[in-house]
Parts: structure tokens; C-alpha cells; sequence
């Protein structure tokens, strides 16, 4: 029962944190954004993406990130997503080091559903039994225009896909 509890208000910390971070970032990036800015993943993530990438794998995407649904990765817990044209990247930090959950794919669906006007919550469906979610600043135009060919058009795909 104490644990329960507990768990409750780590939790709710954790996604206090994670609005709170994600207003300071959109607040420090204002004016004009450009692609180049997503082009680039910062040190430490950089050297453990390195240590896993495939030698022709290239960057689409990288932003700071907050899981919600990564396997093995707490929910609200502060990481690093990078995005490649093989697969899809979570990093963040663990009692050990820098942590990765990664998945490779071929390609996923994804969906953005806005969360407010700074944070937005990001679906990636690899499979029917496999999906991440993951919250992100609310930077949907540049998002969209980096990874717009893997991007599902209605919940109609969705079901469809979960289906097959």
C-alpha cells in the first residue's frame, strides 16, 4: 500500500519535471528553427549511439525526450530520442552508464497527438504488439517534414495494421 503510494508521487514528480523541462526548452528556442538543428545528437548520447549504429546508418532526427512507454525505461524519465533511417533510439541515463532501448525496424508508423502547446506525445508502431511513446517539445512542422513518409494517415491504418 506505502509502495503504491509512493510510486504515485514519484511518478507525479517525474511528469511535473518533464512539463516544466519542456516549457524551458520551447522558451530557449524560439525564433526560427531549422532542420540542421535536429541533425546532430549531443554528447554523451552521441558516443553510445555510435557504439550500436550500423557504419552507412544516417541521423533523420534528435530531440530531448521523455518516455512514456519504452521498454525497460521508466515512465517520464529524461532521455535523448534519435531517430535513423534503421531504427529508432531512447537514451538516458541508469545506475550503470547511459542506457539504450533501441529498435530496429522496417519502417514504423507514427502518429503526434499534441499534449498543450509545448509538449506533444509521439506514437511509433512497429508491429501489432510493439509500440513506444514517447513526449517531445511540441515541434510537430519540423518533425513532420524529417520523417513525414513514415507517418500514419488516421486511426483507420492503425487498426488495420494492429490487425495484420
Amino acid at each position: 500500500m506505502v509502495e503504491a503510494g509512493l510510486s504515485k508521487i514519484f511518478s507525479f514528480i517525474r511528469r511535473l519535471r518533464m512539463i516544466l523541462e519542456l516549457v524551458v526548452v520551447d522558451l530557449f528556442k524560439k525564433g526560427k528553427r531549422s532542420l540542421s538543428v535536429f541533425s546532430s545528437v549531443p554528447e554523451p548520447w552521441q558516443s553510445r549511439w555510435h557504439d550500436v549504429k550500423e557504419d552507412d546508418e544516417r541521423l533523420l532526427w534528435s530531440s530531448v525526450a521523455f518516455s512514456h512507454r519504452v521498454p525497460s525505461v521508466a515512465p517520464y524519465t529524461k532521455g535523448w530520442l534519435i531517430i535513423s533511417d534503421r531504427g529508432l533510439y531512447f537514451a538516458c541515463k541508469g545506475r550503470a552508464g547511459i542506457k539504450l532501448a533501441f529498435r530496429r525496424w522496417s519502417p514504423p508508423l507514427w502518429m503526434w497527438t499534441n499534449h498543450g502547446k509545448k509538449t506533444a506525445l509521439c506514437s511509433f508502431f512497429f508491429n501489432s504488439e510493439d509500440e513506444w511513446s514517447i513526449f517531445l517539445p511540441n515541434m510537430e512542422d519540423l518533425f513532420r517534414s524529417r520523417l513525414f513518409h513514415f507517418e500514419m494517415k488516421g486511426k483507420k491504418c492503425f487498426k488495420s495494421q494492429r490487425q495484420k
